[in-house]
């Protein structure tokens, strides 16, 4: 464990600065702490599912992987545990700067922390190890890694929107939390060209494990995995305060679409 350590402070340590200033940004308990243990409960529950603890059947997979999506939320509190969604949720307003500052980078270094701890279990345990998100540039075409990590993103704000603030099911946390885990489970298996990923911390920390702590030097990497995911949250939180005439970045939408229009 203590080689886990000093292996991540020697490999990471522009992410060590990034958390450090994120923790000053925001509040330590509610943004960063909360962010930190949900991602780590994220990848304890979540990525375990057809590995470690229901390896039977596809059903069994799916209903713990199901489990494990209600559990990451309850237990820690309602954590983003995605940059992206962070992004999606400070365009409408939902959190600050500073908060979406700190919380993305409490889940980077959640994920960074994450896997080499739990490839430390899984050497211990004899265990298979735990997998993330990788593109394979040879095998996929850019346009088509950019599409689905795009599609899924929308797919996941369209989610969090439908079923925490629009459907009645809002009120209801179970009903609410089992619908929205058996749309995750859905949208990672039909988005799944490149991963799926969906998720800029998991991908990019992932990616940099799996390299043994050099990080990505393909700009498609970063294209695929960075800019789709940012590029869904924005457009779908456009949309979305658009429809039901909310702010976008503290403008309104509605105004912001229509002076688009008269521009054209």
């Amino acid at each position: 464990m203590g080689a886990i350590v000093s292996r991540l402070v020697s490999q990471h340590k522009g992410l060590a600065a990034l958390v450090a200033t994120g923790c000053a940004a925001g509040d330590f308990q509610d943004d960063v702490l909360r962010e930190f243990c949900g991602v780590f409960i994220m990848v304890a529950s979540q990525f375990t599912a057809g590995k470690w603890i229901a390896t039977g059947t596809w059903q069994a997979t799916w209903f713990y992987h199901g489990c494990a999506v209600i559990a990451t939320d309850w237990l820690a509190g309602g954590p983003h545990c995605n940059p992206a969604v962070s992004l999606y949720l400070y365009a409408l307003g939902e959190v600050n700067r500073k908060q979406f500052f700190s919380k993305s980078a409490a889940a980077f270094a959640a994920i960074t922390c994450a896997f080499p701890f739990f490839d430390w279990v899984a050497n211990n345990l004899s265990l298979p190890y735990l997998e993330g998100p990788v593109y394979e540039e040879h095998k996929r075409s850019l346009r088509v890694a950019i599409e689905h990590e795009f599609k899924a993103t929308v797919a996941l704000c369209t989610t969090i929107a439908a079923f925490s603030w629009e459907l009645p099911v809002k009120n209801n946390y179970l009903m609410k939390m089992t619908f929205i885990a058996m749309m995750v489970r859905g949208i990672c298996e039909t988005y799944n060209a490149v991963g799926p990923g969906m998720n800029p911390a998991v991908a990019i920390a992932y990616a940099a494990h799996y390299r043994r702590g050099r990080y990505p030097s393909s700009i498609n990497q970063y294209l695929a995995y960075c800019g789709a995911p940012a590029a869904g949250a924005l457009v779908t939180a456009m949309v979305y305060a658009a429809i039901t005439d909310r702010k976008f970045f503290g403008y309104p939408a509605r105004a912001l679409l229509g002076a688009r229009r008269k521009l054209a």
